[in-house]
């Protein structure tokens, strides 16, 4: 457990980078990627066991992340929140997350892009990898704005 996550909101930068580090220390476990194109359009879903803390990577452009299941809390420069699936947020630039899933958990995130191979994608739209690990660790996201459905 990171004490101090929870009890320093909302989380500057300095102690978003205490955590990452502090969670590389633990045992990092890689889990399945499920890659989605369509024509402009690039869809990345992660699942996510419940109890699971993971540190978010920060992404070079403004994109959708959608929860598909699950509760999750995640924490921020900007705050902490309960995120409910269904639910769809707009994700800015530069934002990094850290946070740990209650349940079973599904996102995906879907980026405005021509590219079709992995690498040159990671490349193009994220800025460092993020961090899986194991265990009952709390730990951080940025202030997430809501979409609303066209429903």
């Amino acid at each position: 457990m990171l004490p101090a996550v929870e009890e320093a909101l909302p989380l500057p930068p300095p102690l978003m980078q205490a955590v990452f580090e502090r969670m590389q220390e633990e045992e990092q476990v890689e889990l399945p990627v499920t890659h989605y194109f369509s024509e402009g359009l690039y869809g990345r879903q992660l699942d996510i066991p419940a109890g699971m803390a993971f540190v978010g990577a920060e992404h070079r452009q403004d994109h959708l992340l959608v929860f598909l299941k699950g509760r999750l809390t995640v924490w921020s420069d900007a705050g902490k929140w309960e995120i409910v699936a269904p639910c769809v947020i707009q994700s800015k630039a530069g934002t990094q997350r850290v946070g740990i899933a209650h349940e079973d958990s599904s996102m995906l995130t879907v980026h405005a892009t021509s590219l079709t191979e992995l690498d040159a994608l990671t490349q193009a739209l994220v800025v460092p990898q993020g961090l899986l690990l194991t265990g009952d660790n709390a730990c951080l996201g940025q202030s997430p704005q809501v979409l609303p459905s066209a429903s």
